[in-house]
């Protein structure tokens, strides 16, 4: 005697494959034969409607899978938001204060810069006088 589980839904089916006798139909169904219903021991008891013989669809499976995963994620992120939380703010905090040293680094440089700048229209100014000077006393 073999027999063949098949899977449906969360309940499982249990069918004794008898030989056939040669003209036997295939799909006569054995009329001493029950289907017997088990179920997996880790899988929790099924509601009175469903031991009644009403049958979970792949949908309803799936929708069930998705409302526990959708859970899961909730309290994952609940659990994980502090950390999450103090990761971000110690990042932000150190690019700001990269950010305060890069600023104060290129404000030192405009501010000599500004002052190179100042240097040099003095000595035009300077150069421009002394020009005007030369030209005047040859002209």
């Amino acid at each position: 005697m073999e027999r063949f589980l098949i899977r449906t839904g969360t309940s499982q089916q249990v069918r004794t494959a008898q030989p056939r006798a040669q003209g036997e139909s295939k799909m006569a169904p054995e009329p001493n034969k029950q289907n017997r219903r088990t179920r997996a021991s880790s899988q929790p008891p099924l509601p009175a409607e469903r031991e009644a013989g009403a049958e979970a669809t792949t949908e309803e499976v799936i929708q069930g899978l998705n409302i526990s995963c959708r859970t899961l994620a909730v309290e994952v992120a609940k659990l994980l938001a502090p950390d999450i939380t103090a990761s971000i703010e110690a990042t932000i905090s150190g690019a700001l204060q990269n950010l305060q040293t890069d600023v104060a680094r290129h404000d030192s440089h405009i501010i000599e810069l500004e002052q190179r700048m100042s240097n040099m229209e003095d000595e035009m100014a300077g150069t421009q006088t002394m020009l005007q000077k030369v030209i005047g006393e040859s002209g």
